[in-house]
């Protein structure tokens, strides 16, 4: 099956339930920056840190799409569930670009928000 464009994926409902991501809320991102740069520049050095920057949650793409029709109230039966080798993306994409973020969240203020309640504020609900 070839979907080139992910537009033709949504409207065809399909989601892969086999590839995952940390999807982070975008309002979420410009605290986090700005309270790593107050505590970098409060430590008066230069800090040498590999930090990933995601959400708390790892979700499949089936989950994500799930997520979002429950908070809207679409019937989730219209999600058809494919295996990422089903789908021609065009590029090749690794099936687990989850994020730990355990370092990011030792830093004081930073506790970014679940995936359903970034949908829920992005939705205004």
């Amino acid at each position: 099956m070839s979907f080139r464009n992910p537009y033709d994926q949504i409207r065809n409902h399909l989601s892969i339930h086999d590839e995952f991501r940390c999807p982070v809320y975008v309002k979420d991102v410009v605290p986090i920056i700005l309270a790593l740069s107050k505590t970098w520049i409060s430590e008066a050095k230069h800090r040498k840190s590999l930090l990933n920057v995601g959400g708390p949650d790892r979700l499949s793409r089936v989950q994500m799409a799930e997520t979002v029709a429950d908070i809207r109230g679409y019937n989730l039966s219209l999600i058809k569930s494919v295996s990422a080798s089903s789908v021609d993306h065009g590029v090749v994409s690794p099936a687990d670009i989850s994020m730990d973020i355990s370092k990011l969240v030792q830093t004081p203020g930073i506790s970014p928000i679940s995936f359903g309640n970034g949908v829920r504020l992005t939705l205004e609900l």
